[in-house]
């Protein structure tokens, strides 16, 4: 009771804001004002059946029908644009990581076209280097497995895969190439995990041309899980 006094106060002398605005906001635990949340784009189908980029034609996308992916399905909330891409800077570089929670369950509720994820067994999110996280203090894919499981009951394993060398920022990679090649050997199962037989759901921000996540699923491969599928909070549509 004397929390919540004193919480009481706290909004009064600090009403809560936007994170992304700075408009007040009806609530502290909803961190972005109804106008920012306008500005989140889903993504519509008819999807690619692999890779979740919006596709119309059968089978999979020109980029899937070329390259043979671990991932045997991608899904995406929404278009990282506007808004959408606001919150995630925010939350990476802004520190504000009373997004994370918001946005995890942005992306999970009601739900996501054809994604299941009651045949997910375990949420692994993409490591960040030890320097990263030693810089940036947290590592966000973590802070969103990590809420996505807590409300689908779903165990995460946020140590399961660790970053042995640090990468130049995938943002400064212009083709698909020289992004799979800056990652290659980058990732490597920790010791002792055990993901044989499970069903393993990769976790990232965002993903632009799915190399991040490749080379996650290829260091998770060796370990024999039942499938390898992936979730990321946005990602970036090809024209």
């Amino acid at each position: 009771m004397i929390t919540s006094a004193l919480g009481g106060v706290a909004d009064l002398l600090l009403p809560p804001s936007c994170a992304l605005c700075g408009e007040l906001v009806d609530h502290p635990k909803t961190p972005v004002c109804p106008i920012c949340r306008e500005g989140f784009e889903k993504i519509p189908p008819p999807l690619c059946p692999r890779c979740g980029q919006p596709f119309v034609g059968a089978g999979l996308c020109p980029d899937c029908r070329a390259d043979d992916s671990a991932i045997v399905m991608l899904r995406s909330g929404f278009a990282f644009g506007g808004s959408m891409s606001q919150a995630i800077l925010r939350l990476k570089y802004g520190h504000k990581r009373q997004l994370a929670p918001y946005l995890a369950r942005m992306l999970i509720c009601p739900g996501m076209p054809d994604m299941d994820f009651a045949t997910c067994d375990l949420l692994i999110p993409v490591p960040l280097h030890r320097k990263r996280i030693a810089e940036r203090g947290f590592n966000q894919s973590a802070l969103l497995a990590r809420e996505i499981g807590a409300v689908l009951h779903i165990p995460t394993a946020p140590n399961a895969l660790v970053r042995t060398r640090p990468t130049v920022s995938q943002s400064r990679m212009q083709s698909r190439r020289q992004r799979a090649e800056n990652l290659r050997g980058a990732f490597a199962l920790r010791p002792g995990i055990r993901i044989a037989g499970k069903r393993v759901c990769i976790v990232d921000d965002v993903v632009t041309t799915g190399a991040t996540l490749e080379a996650c699923a290829r260091a998770l491969l060796a370990a024999r899980p039942a499938s390898l599928v992936g979730i990321t909070l946005a990602r970036t549509l090809h024209s």
